[in-house]
């Protein structure tokens, strides 16, 4: 049956626990050996054949066949094996593992450099006799040929009796192994060996399992430790092996924990304080000013296989009683001092404090308290520890103090009160008093506003203390606005000196609004009575403004200018009529043809001197519509041969017509469509003046074009040679500006080599060899009438 000690096992990770990255700079390093191995799983089983141990190979990968064992025990080396058995092996062992660990054997029979070997004794091996369950590494796995059935590390001596201490004496073995370059040697005690309950002495089985460990670099240190039935690896676990104790609020403590196996990362948590550093196998755990009573810390580990393992940890935290005080109970005589001490536990800082006089010892456990020169009868004090959060726990007292008198001034109602009220003042505390305003009774009658001071006197002295009045006036109505008001336009009325406001339209409050004239009264209230006030509010007259221009008819637009005569704090506006309008004493606005009214409105600012008013000027102004000239001629094209050209006026809003032929002799008419016949080819611009019956004016040009009849001019041959004489095909006609004109020149093929569309287009004969060409001209003049020709051209270069 497989045990485990884990205290004990605890103790010898903390020895010998190295980082897993680390390479040895030997060639190799033994670091573990099962010398007592168990085989009672398998009925004939020898404990030979199960032994195991485990070394890390160094620097360089090595060879099977140049590793050699030199064992505890007489049996011989019998040499490494590795073929299908061993694999078969292997694959069965792997078989066994539950964790994420694995057992492969070196490929191509080499070690390679930095990894760690698990060494099995023999092939005969019991598979189930040493657990591999809990393998979270990858090992390499060799095998020893078969042969040796007796033990090769030697059992322990302690046999019989369970014991804490060794029970046989002493007696070494050494185990090595080699290779050419170099060799690694054990030497252990077997009267140390552990059985499974981490002592010593007990039956064969329960000393089943020991384990020895040994340490690297250097000479190897050796430790001693029982796992029970497991294959030589190290079981994943921690705990914190600080003792549990008691911490005051606000301190902190170190923290030391353990593991056991390969882990990936590590961390501590739990509380609400801070590790420091967070992740060591140490820490140091500050607490939160706020922790109290029992805090649970874990330190957590992460092994290779991604599972977590933590161990716990109680810390009690612990906060301050309250301080304890002794006083003497009898009053402190007048000037004498009062002795004080005090007991707290947990906590060094601490101090006095309260009342008007003087600690001699603030911050000890023991002062005396000598009271102010003023203090007297009840004082209260109080001491106070501060503990580790920075928390403060304080015990309060009192103490009696003979001294001056202590002096209570009351009054028998408010000390404010209204004006030709009075007020009773009473002093007491004191045997004998004197007042500021001369009394030396107790008590006074006051009715002004003032400040009152008194002064008592006892046997240890005398004390002053002092009382202010405040005196309310009666309430005195008044009520601000406007004099006057105007049409459709609100006044605002405002009244003060009082509290409460009711207005005679049973409005309540300090402002009303109102609409029209009257007389308003307000009743204003307080606690000390009421008052009125009254305002009369008349109706406004309005203004009268006047304004001129500067014309009041015209063509349009017709821009007119207005003038008002400006008053003070006055404002303007225009509204002219047409939609739009403008502010100021003299704008300027431009009409367009019709009758326009005008009107001008002046508003004062706050009506003060008057209400808005407005002047309106029907039809004020007139704009007159300008005429618009506009006249057309027929026929549109004109030649020579019929020059007679009838105009037809077209225009609007005219009353007389010139016009102008633009002829030489400068002919001209008055008729509204007069005819005219021109007597020579040219062009003519036509010009129409029209005036409307209130002399507006406009103009209206068109140019007319008289041309000859119809010809074409085409010419029969060209040279194309560059001396600027006849080097181009160009068409001549007397229709200036025909509708349509198309030109094709066509090669004797019938290919059209050349197009154009108008008469300024020409032929230059461009890449065209010396030759006979046909051309084809079509024409529609400006009557509409088409014209169609052909011809043939003489290209000669």
């Amino acid at each position: 049956m497989m045990r485990y000690s884990l205290v004990f096992l605890l103790f010898v990770v903390i020895a010998f626990q190295r980082s897993t990255a680390q390479i040895p700079t030997k060639c190799l390093e033994i670091e573990n050996v099962l010398a007592d191995a168990c085989n009672n799983a398998c009925p004939g089983a020898e404990e030979g054949t199960n032994e195991m141990f485990r070394f890390i190979v160094g620097p360089a990968p090595i060879p099977l066949n140049q590793l050699t064992a030199q064992w505890a025990t007489p049996n011989g080396f019998l040499g490494w094996i590795q073929n299908g058995v061993t694999a078969d092996l292997t694959a069965m062992l792997n078989g066994t593992i539950t964790n994420c660990g694995w057992l492969i054997e070196p490929p191509g029979g080499i070690i390679p450099a930095g990894k760690r070997v698990l060494g099995i004794t023999s092939t005969d091996i019991c598979i189930t006799g040493n657990s591999f369950a809990l393998l979270a590494d990858t090992l390499y796995v060799i095998y020893q040929v078969a042969g040796n059935t007796l033990g090769h590390f030697k059992n322990t001596s302690n046999i019989g009796a369970l014991s804490s201490f060794p029970t046989s004496g002493s007696s070494y073995r050494t185990f090595v192994l080699s290779v050419p370059a170099c060799s690694d040697t054990v030497a252990y005690n077997i009267a140390q060996m552990v059985n499974i309950y981490g002592t010593y002495g007990g039956s064969y089985t329960e000393n089943d399992g020991s384990s020895i460990a040994a340490s690297w670099p250097g000479a190897p240190s050796v430790s001693y430790f029982n796992n029970g039935c497991q294959a030589p690896i190290t079981p994943f676990g921690t705990a914190i092996t600080t003792p549990p104790t008691q911490v005051l609020c606000g301190g902190g403590l170190e923290l030391d924990a353990v593991t056991t196996g390969s882990f990936s990362t590590s961390y501590w948590s739990g509380g609400q304080g801070e590790f420091d550093p967070p992740n060591g196998i140490s820490t140091t755990y500050t607490m939160a000013p706020n922790e109290s009573g029992n805090v649970a810390l874990s330190f957590c580990i992460v092994g290779l296989c991604g599972d977590t393992v933590c161990g716990t940890y109680q810390l009690e935290v612990i906060t301050l009683a309250p301080p304890v005080i002794n006083v003497d109970p009898a009053p402190v005589s007048c000037g004498a001092s009062a002795a004080l001490s005090a007991t707290v536990q947990g906590t060094n800082n601490f101090f006095w404090n309260g009342g008007m006089g003087v600690f001699s010892s603030p911050t000890a456990l023991s002062t005396n308290y000598t009271p102010g020169s003023t203090e007297s009868g009840t004082i209260d004090l109080q001491f106070c520890a501060i503990g580790g959060c920075s928390d403060t726990v304080c015990t309060p007292f009192q103490l009696q103090v003979d001294g001056p008198p202590i002096i209570e001034i009351t009054a028998n109602g408010p000390t404010t009160f209204c004006e030709s009220t009075e007020l009773i003042l009473t002093a007491t505390g004191g045997s004998t008093y004197s007042w500021n305003t001369g009394s030396t009774s107790s008590t006074i009658n006051v009715n002004s506003e003032d400040t009152f001071v008194v002064t008592a006197t006892n046997a240890c002295g005398q004390s002053t203390d002092s009382i202010s009045t405040l005196v309310t006036p009666l309430p005195t109505a008044n009520v601000t606005g406007p004099a006057t008001t105007c049409p459709n336009s609100g006044v605002t009325l405002i009244a003060s000196g009082g509290a409460t406001y009711a207005w005679n339209t049973s409005a309540v409050g300090d402002t009303i609004d109102v609409e029209g004239p009257g007389t308003y009264t307000v009743t204003v209230s307080d606690q000390c009575g009421s008052d009125e006030a009254t305002i009369i509010v008349a109706q406004g007259t309005s203004l009268a403004p006047t304004f001129s221009v500067d014309i009041t008819a015209g063509c349009s637009p017709l821009c007119v200018v207005f003038s008002t005569v400006p008053a003070p704090n006055t404002t303007y506006t225009w509204v002219f009529g047409d939609g739009t309008t403008a502010d100021g004493i003299s704008p300027t606005h431009c009409f367009q043809a019709g009758g326009h009214d005008v009107t001008l409105t002046s508003t004062e600012a706050d009506n003060a001197n008057g209400c808005p008013g407005s002047i309106i000027m029907p039809e004020l102004i007139h704009a007159w519509p300008v005429p618009e000239a506009r006249f057309s001629a027929s026929p549109a094209a004109v030649t020579i041969e019929d020059p007679l050209v009838q105009f037809i006026d077209e225009s609007t809003n005219a009353d007389s017509w010139i016009w102008n032929f633009g002829t030489v002799l400068d002919s001209s008419s008055t008729l509204r469509s007069p005819a005219f016949a021109f007597d020579s080819v040219a062009c003519y611009t036509i010009t129409l003046d029209v005036t409307s019956t209130h002399g507006c004016t406009d103009n209206a040009e068109l140019e007319l074009c008289v041309e000859d009849g119809y010809a074409l001019w085409v010419p029969n041959a060209f040279t194309p040679n560059g001396d600027d004489i006849n080097d181009v095909f160009m068409v001549q006609s007397s229709i200036r500006t025909p509708k349509v004109f198309q030109l094709t020149i066509y090669n004797r093929w019938g290919e059209a080599i050349f197009t154009g569309g108008s008469l300024t287009d020409v032929w230059d004969g461009a890449n065209a060899p010396n030759d006979v060409y046909v051309w084809k001209i079509k024409i529609i003049d400006t009557e509409g009438y088409p014209h169609e020709h052909t011809g043939h051209v003489i290209l000669v270069r």
